[in-house]
């Protein structure tokens, strides 16, 4: 109950024979099972899934069948059926529903004491400018983008969590048939559950500023600002539109004036793509230049290393389970 959002319940079954229901909890990959023979319902167990339940029923014998959205990686859509269960199966399943629940006791390495600022830039640049920045950052080439449609990329980024309204409808975004702005409209369905990234970091007492997203100001502001010597927000995000060569040019020119700025020293880049393509880059404070990271990483790893940089706690169940990139951090300031 204490655990930060990211169960995602997305769809009750009831066996009104047995009083039970069912609860698709797509985010936890699990079946929660609730006996509701009494006026207090009480968890009779969960049973583990294939990734992103989406649908479940009791079936007439006593056994269950539910949907995964998103299958087993490979194929979507599956459906899986399950016979009745003894007590001591419910048992053995239910331990391994918890098992793959995020760890809320583990603890973070400190955050790096000469890291006061941190640019968080959602740009598909890759042209000259990016190839050049590469030579003064750290080049994640392990990272890999969590969707191909743009909506769930930002989604990921900037909220560390995929709602089941965006999992469900982004597709079709996708695919055209809907636009973001259709999804917009749906009102509180459509916000993240536990906020953005710059929303939290206001709740904590940080200052903020958001450049072309969240209702922020034109990115030219932004280089302007930083050209000036204007003082950093504790975090900036900054989102680059339009063609690929002119995302590549507007983040040159933010990319050159952060390395003029005179509290260059004290600031993190963190450059991520939002559009599919792979690999991201972390410049500033203590990240080492021209360097290469290869292993996986996923887009909650990215959000939780933001929050963690800020001292924020996790906003989701995904940013709990992931850890921040503190070994970008553990070299000396460049």
């Amino acid at each position: 109950p204490a655990s930060p959002v990211g169960s995602l319940p997305s769809a009750l079954g009831l066996d009104q024979d047995a009083g039970t229901l069912y609860v698709a909890n797509s985010g936890n990959n699990a079946i929660l099972i609730a006996d509701i023979n009494e006026a207090l319902p009480e968890s009779s167990g969960a049973i583990p899934t294939a990734w992103f339940p989406t649908g479940v029923t009791g079936l007439p014998d006593g056994g269950v069948a539910y949907l995964s959205g998103k299958g087993d990686g490979n194929s979507a859509g599956l459906i899986s059926l399950l016979p009745p269960l003894t007590t001591d199966q419910l048992e053995f399943l239910t331990a391994a529903a918890v098992e793959n629940l995020p760890d809320d006791a583990r603890a973070d390495a400190p955050q790096p004491s000469d890291a006061n600022h941190v640019v968080l830039v959602l740009s598909d640049a890759r042209g000259a400018e990016w190839r050049g920045f590469l030579e003064r950052a750290t080049h994640l080439r392990g990272y890999a983008a969590p969707a191909k449609a743009p909506l769930i990329q930002l989604a990921w980024l900037t909220s560390g969590i995929e709602t089941d309204f965006f999992a469900k409808l982004g597709p079709a975004v996708a695919a055209g048939r809907l636009t973001a702005k259709d999804l917009a409209a749906a009102g509180r369905a459509a916000l993240p559950p536990a906020g953005t990234i710059w929303s939290n970091a206001r709740d904590a007492g940080r200052a903020v500023e958001t450049y072309g997203i969240g209702g922020g100001r034109a990115v030219p502001t932004f280089v302007a600002r930083v050209r000036e010597g204007s003082p950093l927000a504790d975090l900036t995000v900054v989102r680059l539109t339009g063609s690929p060569a002119g995302q590549d040019a507007g983040f040159g020119r933010i990319a050159a004036a952060l390395e003029e700025h005179p509290a260059s020293a004290s600031a993190v880049i963190i450059a991520v793509p939002s559009a599919g393509a792979a690999g991201a880059a972390v410049a500033g404070g203590p990240v080492a230049r021209g360097a290469a990271f290869d292993p996986f990483v996923a887009a909650p790893e990215l959000f939780r290393t933001v929050e963690w940089l800020l001292a924020l706690r996790p906003a989701t169940q995904f940013s709990l389970a992931a850890t921040p990139l503190a070994a970008l951090f553990e070299g000396t300031a460049n």
